[in-house]
């Protein structure tokens, strides 16, 4: 995260903190567009605490080991469902990312569920928002997953927008879901951005809903086949 911060540690009252998060990194210029990550003029942006849940302990342990992860004190991270660390916590969040899978491709489907996305919402702070990465075919047959997402994500919040990585096709790829009760569509139709920057490469990734399959099933706990969408994507040629 050191990368997406901007401006310089030197007399900085929160030196100590920065170099030892790498930060900042100046990789991509949001400081410049967005004052959060200016260290001058935010100077405690990058001391904000967030949590990590693993379910299993081996991951967290190979985070530390080989990623660092003891290095980042502002990480917490938790050996536990994630389901069941949403619910039993109190804190509200300003961002929310699922990205939880079973092997390769499959989904812990009580993570994909409208009643588990009900619960997150519900530990959304004011403008908060949920991420959430899909692996997916964003059109024909290998689209039926997004298609389902979207509709269970929908039921619950107002405001849904999808950014495919890899562009348009019926290729399995990284599908980022936006979901939000305030409307950020204004922010990657109505703007323009610098050539090669991150927020151009965002909104050069971003699906309109015309661009989106629809009609899919919406996703509960008591009926949710993503086991058997996710399967007949593998199959199709």
């Amino acid at each position: 995260f050191n990368g997406y911060f901007w401006g310089t540690s030197e007399g900085h009252r929160e030196a100590a903190n920065l170099r030892r998060y790498g930060a900042p990194g100046n990789w991509y210029n949001w400081g410049q567009h967005h004052e959060r990550f200016d260290v001058a003029k935010e100077p405690n942006e990058a001391n904000r605490f967030g949590w990590v849940v693993e379910i299993d302990p081996m991951v967290i342990e190979v985070g530390k080991k080989f990623f660092n992860l003891e290095k980042h004190p502002k990480v917490s991270a938790h050996a536990a469902d994630g389901r069941s660390f949403v619910r039993k916590t109190e804190h509200r969040y300003e961002l929310i990312f699922g990205d939880a899978y079973n092997g390769v491709r499959a989904i812990p489907p009580h993570l994909a569920s409208r009643e588990f996305f009900q619960l997150v919402s519900s530990k959304l702070s004011p403008g908060g928002v949920f991420l959430m990465n899909v692996i997916t075919g964003v059109e024909g047959p290998k689209a039926e997953l997004l298609a389902g997402m979207l509709s269970t994500l929908r039921e619950v919040f107002p405001h849904v927008e999808a950014f495919a990585v890899s562009g348009g096709g019926d290729h399995a790829q990284n599908v980022i879901l936006m979901a939000s009760f305030e409307n950020w569509k204004p922010l990657l139709t109505e703007r323009s951005y610098v050539a090669g920057s991150l927020q151009a490469q965002f909104a050069r990734t971003y699906r309109p809903s015309s661009r989106l399959p629809g009609g899919g099933a919406v996703f509960t706990d008591d009926l949710n086949p993503v086991d058997a969408v996710i399967a007949r994507a593998l199959l199709e040629k």
